[in-house]
């Protein structure tokens, strides 16, 4: 079931703009060297996405997240080098979105935020890049997604572990040990099992939250079972997830766990699994694992993250959308949402869809449906893959800016597409295919 990954230099289908070699260098050394570039630029935006995701810098009373900078600058560079092609079919796509967009802000000043519609921009604007890779290089890059999970799983259990030994609030947050102004605001990083507890759920020592390492964990379990198999991985993965006590993740799992094992036809899996969770069992008193079982209930009251991750969406656009024609058509404007969330008598929060529908309207929300589903399915090497990452991008809450996110869809799905796709990449597939 383990797939080896071959070696890096044999990536024929990775195609880059060719340039004239120079002399004593062969097309096939800067050909192979731009492979490697490129390979370096993909994992330093997933290193900044991941583990260095709690850090960011001031931006007026909120702040920019380091990944984001560091995204836009390796899109730039590998821009410059001529290793990414402009599809022209995603740039007039992501036109009328950013049109879109900013027509309802027009409309809509009172209520708009400039900041938000300028976020907007810079986080959709890399996708209107491409490059053909091979499988063996689009491997790669996900080896370095799942070794990143792994180091954040092998510290989360270790942060679990570690604090029925050593009692302090820095296991799990880095706010009085570094400077406030470098870490980003307005996350429930520490948060205890539940209202009152002294136990902490894990959120992977580096991540911002636990819901974040849950789900984390959930899509490299999914990507260790279809491209991987290793056994050590699958079971850390499996063994770390609980300990997040966070639902959205095994609410990923829920929907495609079945599918993916049907797919790889896992009969051991399967097995081993239901061994697993046998072992658990007699443990979970003690880990309070009921605690997970309990947040299902969450979404019959309106002051539970449940309700506001899950349903508080539909009461706001019933509130301030619905009965507003101009709204209903062209939404209240980049950035609106956020100043009526904690001004309603429930918890609220601002799912992907939800935050489309209310800011930018039907309109909106339809042409950025179109842009979005041609960037992330059409040429990925994954649709799996592609599957995943759309179920997080509309469920797991509030991800519509989140560059953390927006840095996997770019990595996996939206820049590397598979040989002879499109006319913008058909004459530098040509140049690398079937050698």
């Amino acid at each position: 079931m383990t797939t080896q990954i071959p070696p890096l230099v044999a990536l024929p289908e990775f195609a880059p703009v060719r340039r004239p070699a120079a002399v004593g260098i062969t097309i096939d050394d800067r050909e192979e060297r731009d492979r490697r570039l490129l390979l370096r630029c993909i994992q330093v935006m997933l290193f900044a996405a991941i583990p260095l995701q709690r850090f960011g810098f001031p931006l007026g009373e909120s702040a920019i997240a380091l990944g984001l900078l560091v995204t836009l600058t390796t899109i730039g560079l590998m821009a410059l080098r001529g290793l990414l092609q402009v599809d022209t079919a995603r740039l007039a796509l992501f036109a009328v979105v950013a049109a879109a967009a900013a027509v309802s802000a027009m409309v809509n000043p009172s209520t708009a935020s400039a900041t938000s519609y300028l976020l907007f921009v810079a986080l959709y604007v890399p996708f209107v890049f491409v490059t053909v890779t091979d499988r063996a290089f689009f491997l790669a890059t996900l080896a370095t997604f799942q070794t990143l999970v792994f180091v954040c799983a092998v510290l989360g259990v270790i942060q679990f572990l570690a604090q029925f030994v050593i009692q302090s609030e820095l296991l799990f947050t880095f706010k009085g040990l570094l400077p406030d102004a470098i870490l980003m605001p307005g996350f429930n990083t520490a948060v205890p099992l539940t209202y009152g507890a002294t136990m902490m759920k894990s959120n992977g020592f580096l991540l911002l939250e636990p819901s974040i390492f849950s789900q984390l964990l959930a899509l490299a379990l999914l990507v260790e079972i279809l491209f991987f198999g290793r056994v050590l991985r699958l079971a850390l993965f499996g063994l770390a997830l609980p300990l997040s006590y966070s639902g959205t993740g095994i609410l990923l799992l829920a929907f495609f766990l079945p599918l993916v094992v049907l797919h790889r036809r896992a009969v051991g899996l399967m097995i081993a699994g239901a061994v697993g969770v046998a072992l658990l069992i007699p443990f979970a008193g003690s880990l309070h694992l009921d605690v997970i079982l309990q947040r299902a209930g969450e979404l019959q009251s309106t002051q539970t993250s449940g309700f506001a991750r899950f349903v508080s969406a539909f009461w706001l656009l019933r509130d301030f959308v619905v009965d507003n024609t101009p709204a209903l058509f062209f939404g209240l404007g980049p950035g609106s949402i956020t100043g009526v969330l904690h001004n309603v008598p429930y918890e609220a929060h601002d799912p992907t869809w939800g935050k489309l529908l209310f800011e930018y309207g039907i309109v909106g929300t339809l042409v950025f449906t179109v842009f979005f589903l041609a960037c992330v399915f059409v040429g990925a090497h994954s649709k799996w893959m592609s599957g995943f990452l759309l179920f997080g991008f509309l469920f797991f809450g509030g991800v519509l800016l989140d560059p953390r996110v927006n840095a996997l869809l770019i990595a996996f799905c939206t820049l590397q597409r598979v040989a002879g796709y499109g006319r913008a990449t058909e004459e530098a597939a040509v140049a690398g295919t079937d050698r």
